[in-house]
Parts: structure tokens; C-alpha cells; sequence
């Protein structure tokens, strides 16, 4: 005589079969979207030149496209890690200064003090959102920055070397680039690197903006808000890195598959029909695209990264005043698309 199996032996094996048809449908799910942004990426060229015309106003683009590690592209949320926070504080705070005050009467920032009696103190603050900020007040500099008319340039960097430093500032971007990365889930590099000296003293430093990128995908600097976005920066002089700031304590929580990317060249067809709306301007130069994460603050301590299509241009506006004298004034902007469902983010 056959025995009956058990209810709880049929139970167990159904359910067994639907998590493996829910993995299959998954594993088909993030296949499907492989495929797809794969598709995209054969479809780009690596430069790009178009021109265009409306209303008066031209559109000229003769740009590079950078793809970072396209493949790679997903949706992520990143949030807040007490974790990052401990190891941060005990390594520049508690490890020097047993002693230091903790002050965290303010439910939006804690911060941290070597010593309060001290003027000369090292000083560490940091907020829900992931922004830490430090500065060693007995190491500060009161320095010059030079060639500021550079301060808000992609990729310059400067050729000077401050008083009393022996790294180039290659070298010390480095310095940098390994500090950030030993307390964050995203990569930095260097974005924009400037000198300054002292008239008072042999000493200087290099002050250092850093661009953040997570899975060889870079981030805005700015958030679809226009608000300051997801960055860092570092102050280094020949006694090492004395002050730095930036979104360091975020950590992935989740990462999504996307369902689609939108063809760059379908973004290109909107830039061309809308930009005489957007821009003032008679002449628009876009002269870099990148595929970008765009950060969105979705509660206090929380991010999403939406991947966007970045398109880097120069507005040239032509004023007239009253005695018919023409001046040139020339603007830079981000003219951002969000990539996974082609609409208008931001200008930035």
C-alpha cells in the first residue's frame, strides 16, 4: 500500500518551484535589460557633430560621448551608514583625542570636538544626508588661492606646486583619491585642483575637488534640484591632508535593473526641439556628453541615482545697453535628460 506524502512535503516543494520561477523570471528580467542598454550602447558613436537653427538661436554640437562603464547602469538607492560614520570618527577623532566632546543637541548635525578649551582644535561634523565635513584647525593654512578664474573649470589642474610641498598635484590627487575611498562606497577622482600659498609663512596647499562615481559611472555635482549634489574636497600641504569635506557616509541599500535606456540619439532630437525654449541665448555649444548618475534626495538621509544623459554647452548671450554698445557674456550648463525614460531633469 502507497503512503500518502505529507501536506507539508507538497507545500514545501510548490513553494520551492515558485522561488525558482521567480528567480528564472528575474535572472530573464535583468537579461532582457542587459540586452537592452547594450543595444544602446553599439547605437553611440564616440563623437558627435550637429548643427541646428531655430528662432534666431543656433545649437551647435561638436562634442566626445562618455559612456563610463555603461553596462554597469542601474538604479541605486543609497543611505546613510552609522557604520562609515563610527570607523570616520574614531579614526581622525577618538583614536588622537580620547578625550573629545560629542555635541548631537541638533537632530540634523553631530558634531565632534578635540577639545573645546583649545583654539586651535580638530573639528568633525556630520549630518544625516551622509555630508561630513573635518578640518584640523592647528594645521589651517591662511592661504591665497591662485588662477581662481579656473576655480569652476572641469579637468584643470593646476601646474603650480604650493610652498613647502614636494607632490605634484597629480601626486597629491592621489593622496586624495585614497583617503575619500578609504571611507566611502564611491569612487573619487580629481575634478579640479588649484594652489595656494601663504604670504606669511614657507607653507601652502593644493585645495582639491573631487568627483564622485559609483560602478565607473560618474555623478552630477549638482542634484536635480540644482542644490549642491554628491562631491568632495580636500586641502593637503606637506603635512598631509588637513581638511576635507563631502558625501562620504552613504552606503547602497538597493540597486534595480533598468527596464530600458533611452537612445541617446531620440535625447539629441529633444535637445534640438526644445533648446530655443530653455536658453536665452542665440548661440548653445555643447561640447561633451556624458551618460551620468543624477542624484535625487528622496528623504533626510536617503539618495537615488538615476542615470542621465548630460550634456556639458555654452550659452552665448549678446546684451545691448541703452547707447547700443554690445558686450559677449558666456554661461556654463549641464542640459540634463534623465536616461530611463527620456525626460527633462534639470538645467544646471
Amino acid at each position: 500500500m502507497l503512503k500518502k506524502k505529507p501536506r507539508v512535503c507538497v507545500a514545501i516543494c510548490l513553494i520551492s518551484l515558485l522561488m525558482l520561477s521567480a528567480c528564472s523570471k528575474s535572472g530573464e528580467s535583468e537579461e532582457l535589460a542587459r540586452t537592452a542598454v547594450e543595444t544602446v550602447q553599439r547605437s553611440i558613436t564616440k563623437e558627435i557633430k550637429d548643427e541646428v537653427t531655430i528662432n534666431g538661436k543656433a545649437l551647435i554640437i561638436d562634442a566626445p560621448v562618455e559612456l563610463g562603464n555603461i553596462l554597469e547602469v542601474s538604479e541605486i538607492q543609497l543611505s546613510f551608514s552609522e557604520e562609515r560614520l563610527s570607523r570616520i570618527v574614531d579614526d581622525l577623532i577618538y583614536s588622537k583625542y580620547p578625550n573629545a566632546i560629542k555635541d548631537n543637541s541638533d537632530p540634523y548635525v553631530t558634531n565632534w570636538i578635540s577639545s573645546p578649551e583649545a583654539v586651535l582644535s580638530a573639528y568633525l561634523s556630520a549630518k544625516k544626508t551622509g555630508q561630513v565635513d573635518y578640518i584640523d584647525r592647528s594645521r589651517d593654512l591662511e592661504c591665497n588661492l591662485y588662477e581662481t578664474e579656473h576655480l569652476l573649470e572641469d579637468g584643470f589642474i593646476t601646474e603650480l606646486i604650493p610652498k613647502g610641498i614636494s607632490l605634484s598635484a597629480q601626486a597629491a590627487s592621489e593622496v586624495a583619491t585614497d583617503f575619500l575611498t578609504e571611507y566611502s562606497c564611491l569612487d573619487f577622482t580629481p575634478w579640479n585642483i588649484l594652489a595656494a600659498n601663504s604670504n606669511s609663512s614657507t607653507s601652502g596647499y593644493y585645495y582639491i575637488s573631487m568627483e564622485a562615481s559609483f560602478n565607473g559611472i560618474p555623478i552630477c555635482h549638482k542634484s536635480n534640484q540644482g542644490e549642491a549634489g554628491i562631491n568632495a574636497y580636500v586641502l593637503l600641504s606637506n603635512e598631509g591632508i588637513f581638511q576635507f569635506g563631502g558625501m562620504l557616509l552613504l552606503e547602497p541599500v538597493e540597486i534595480k535593473s533598468l527596464e530600458q535606456l533611452v537612445p541617446l540619439c531620440e535625447i539629441i532630437d529633444r535637445v534640438k526641439e526644445n533648446f530655443s525654449l530653455i536658453f536665452s541665448g542665440d548661440r548653445i555649444e555643447i561640447d561633451k556628453i556624458a551618460l551620468k548618475y543624477m542624484p535625487e534626495q528622496t528623504s533626510e538621509n536617503t539618495f537615488c541615482l538615476r542615470p542621465a544623459w548630460c550634456f556639458s554647452c555654452t550659452e552665448n548671450r549678446t546684451n545691448s545697453d541703452v547707447n547700443g554698445k554690445t558686450e559677449e557674456t558666456k554661461l556654463r550648463w549641464e542640459y540634463v535628460f534623465y536616461a530611463d525614460d527620456g525626460s527633462f531633469c534639470s538645467l544646471l
